[in-house]
């Protein structure tokens, strides 16, 4: 669908996902935050388990890193009237 919207071939914008993919943790590894224009926000955030004090801490109480995503308000905005049906098996069937 990107493809058919845009004046991108399919090799362009596959080229552009995957560059993002290569580039992305780059930034993300550096503490930074990554904007995606109108989609959102990625960043890396992490858990670490606590000391008494500052010299107990080191990077081996760092745990569980994960990536995440703040929708921009234009995205959340496009999604907030989202409603919901239950499918049932029949419903699958027709």
């Amino acid at each position: 669908e990107i493809v058919d919207l845009s004046a991108l071939s399919k090799a362009e914008v596959s080229n552009v996902i995957g560059n993002l993919i290569t580039i992305l943790p780059k930034y993300l590894l550096m503490g930074k935050s990554v904007k995606l224009g109108d989609l959102g926000t990625l960043r890396l955030s992490f858990s670490s388990e606590g000391t008494a004090d500052q010299k107990q801490f080191d990077a081996s109480k760092i745990s569980g890193a994960k990536i995440r995503f703040t929708p921009s308000p234009k995205l959340k905005e496009q999604l907030r009237d989202l409603q919901f049906e239950l499918e049932t098996p029949e419903d699958k069937d027709s």
